[in-house]
Protein backbone atom coordinates (compact mmCIF):
# COMPACT_ATOMS: atom_id res chain seq x y z
CA UNK A 1 0.00 0.00 0.00
CA UNK A 2 2.86 2.38 0.78
CA UNK A 3 4.31 1.70 -2.67
CA UNK A 4 0.99 2.39 -4.42
CA UNK A 5 0.37 5.58 -2.45
CA UNK A 6 3.98 6.70 -3.05
CA UNK A 7 4.67 7.09 0.67
CA UNK A 8 8.28 7.74 1.56
CA UNK A 9 9.81 7.97 4.99
CA UNK A 10 11.18 11.41 5.69
CA UNK A 11 12.57 10.55 9.11
CA UNK A 12 13.27 6.81 9.43
CA UNK A 13 14.12 7.33 13.09
CA UNK A 14 10.43 7.28 13.97
CA UNK A 15 10.01 3.86 12.41
CA UNK A 16 13.12 2.65 14.20
CA UNK A 17 11.63 3.83 17.50
CA UNK A 18 8.41 1.93 16.73
CA UNK A 19 10.46 -1.18 16.00
CA UNK A 20 12.27 -0.84 19.32
CA UNK A 21 8.93 -0.55 21.14
CA UNK A 22 7.65 -3.69 19.42
CA UNK A 23 10.80 -5.62 20.35
CA UNK A 24 10.53 -4.52 23.98
CA UNK A 25 6.89 -5.53 24.16
CA UNK A 26 7.54 -8.87 22.49
CA UNK A 27 10.50 -9.79 24.69
CA UNK A 28 8.51 -8.90 27.80
CA UNK A 29 5.61 -11.00 26.54
CA UNK A 30 7.94 -13.91 25.81
CA UNK A 31 9.32 -13.95 29.36
CA UNK A 32 5.75 -13.95 30.70
CA UNK A 33 4.73 -16.70 28.28
CA UNK A 34 7.71 -18.88 29.22
CA UNK A 35 7.00 -18.54 32.94
CA UNK A 36 3.32 -19.27 32.46
CA UNK A 37 4.01 -22.30 30.29
CA UNK A 38 6.39 -23.79 32.86
CA UNK A 39 3.82 -23.34 35.62
CA UNK A 40 1.10 -24.99 33.53
CA UNK A 41 3.32 -27.90 32.48
CA UNK A 42 4.34 -28.51 36.10
CA UNK A 43 0.72 -29.21 37.02
CA UNK A 44 0.33 -31.63 34.07
CA UNK A 45 -3.45 -31.58 33.98
CA UNK A 46 -5.12 -32.76 30.78
CA UNK A 47 -7.47 -29.77 30.84
CA UNK A 48 -4.54 -27.36 30.78
CA UNK A 49 -2.75 -28.84 27.76
CA UNK A 50 -4.73 -26.60 25.44
CA UNK A 51 -3.58 -23.60 27.45
CA UNK A 52 -0.01 -24.84 27.05
CA UNK A 53 -0.49 -25.14 23.29
CA UNK A 54 -1.85 -21.59 23.15
CA UNK A 55 1.21 -20.35 25.00
CA UNK A 56 3.54 -22.29 22.69
CA UNK A 57 1.86 -20.71 19.67
CA UNK A 58 2.12 -17.28 21.28
CA UNK A 59 5.81 -17.88 21.95
CA UNK A 60 6.38 -18.81 18.31
CA UNK A 61 4.66 -15.60 17.16
CA UNK A 62 6.73 -13.56 19.60
CA UNK A 63 10.05 -15.00 18.47
CA UNK A 64 9.14 -14.62 14.80
CA UNK A 65 8.20 -11.00 15.44
CA UNK A 66 11.47 -10.33 17.23
CA UNK A 67 13.39 -11.68 14.22
CA UNK A 68 11.29 -9.61 11.83
CA UNK A 69 11.93 -6.56 13.98
CA UNK A 70 15.64 -7.03 13.38
CA UNK A 71 14.92 -7.18 9.63
CA UNK A 72 12.79 -4.02 9.88
CA UNK A 73 15.63 -2.27 11.72
CA UNK A 74 18.02 -3.17 8.91
CA UNK A 75 15.52 -1.96 6.29
CA UNK A 76 15.03 1.31 8.17
CA UNK A 77 18.78 1.81 8.29
CA UNK A 78 18.87 1.24 4.53
CA UNK A 79 16.12 3.84 4.10
CA UNK A 80 18.23 6.33 6.02
CA UNK A 81 21.29 5.49 3.94
CA UNK A 82 19.32 5.72 0.69
CA UNK A 83 17.97 9.14 1.65
CA UNK A 84 21.56 10.40 1.82
CA UNK A 85 22.66 9.13 -1.59
CA UNK A 86 24.38 11.63 -3.85
CA UNK A 87 22.24 13.40 -6.42
CA UNK A 88 23.92 11.42 -9.23
CA UNK A 89 21.88 8.36 -8.15
CA UNK A 90 18.52 10.17 -7.80
CA UNK A 91 16.97 8.10 -10.59
CA UNK A 92 17.14 4.91 -8.55
CA UNK A 93 16.81 6.56 -5.17
CA UNK A 94 13.07 7.27 -5.50
CA UNK A 95 12.24 3.69 -6.47
CA UNK A 96 14.49 2.28 -3.77
CA UNK A 97 12.92 4.52 -1.14
CA UNK A 98 9.40 3.44 -2.17
CA UNK A 99 10.26 -0.25 -2.08
CA UNK A 100 12.10 -0.07 1.25
CA UNK A 101 9.34 2.03 2.81
CA UNK A 102 6.73 -0.46 1.61
CA UNK A 103 8.76 -3.38 2.97
CA UNK A 104 9.28 -1.71 6.35
CA UNK A 105 5.65 -0.71 6.79
CA UNK A 106 4.44 -4.13 5.67
CA UNK A 107 6.68 -5.93 8.15
CA UNK A 108 5.70 -3.55 10.94
CA UNK A 109 2.04 -4.18 10.14
CA UNK A 110 2.64 -7.92 10.48
CA UNK A 111 4.45 -7.39 13.78
CA UNK A 112 1.57 -5.26 15.09
CA UNK A 113 -0.95 -7.91 14.08
CA UNK A 114 1.21 -10.61 15.67
CA UNK A 115 1.17 -8.62 18.89
CA UNK A 116 -2.64 -8.62 18.79
CA UNK A 117 -2.63 -12.40 18.17
CA UNK A 118 -0.21 -12.94 21.06
CA UNK A 119 -2.38 -10.91 23.44
CA UNK A 120 -5.41 -12.98 22.37
CA UNK A 121 -3.54 -16.27 22.89
CA UNK A 122 -2.28 -15.13 26.28
CA UNK A 123 -5.81 -14.19 27.33
CA UNK A 124 -7.06 -17.58 26.15
CA UNK A 125 -4.38 -19.39 28.16
CA UNK A 126 -5.07 -17.19 31.20
CA UNK A 127 -8.82 -17.90 31.03
CA UNK A 128 -8.32 -21.65 30.65
CA UNK A 129 -5.82 -21.69 33.51
CA UNK A 130 -8.23 -19.82 35.75
CA UNK A 131 -11.12 -22.14 34.87
CA UNK A 132 -8.96 -25.21 35.54
CA UNK A 133 -7.95 -23.89 38.95
CA UNK A 134 -11.58 -23.17 39.83
CA UNK A 135 -12.63 -26.76 39.08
Amino acid sequence: MAIVLDVQLIDPGQLLAATALFVGAMLTAFSQIAAWRERILDRDLKIERSAGRALEEAGAHVLTSVLLSVVVSAVVLLVGATANLPSVLNEHRETTMRVLTGLATGLLTYIGLALAIVVNLMWDAFSRDRRARDQ
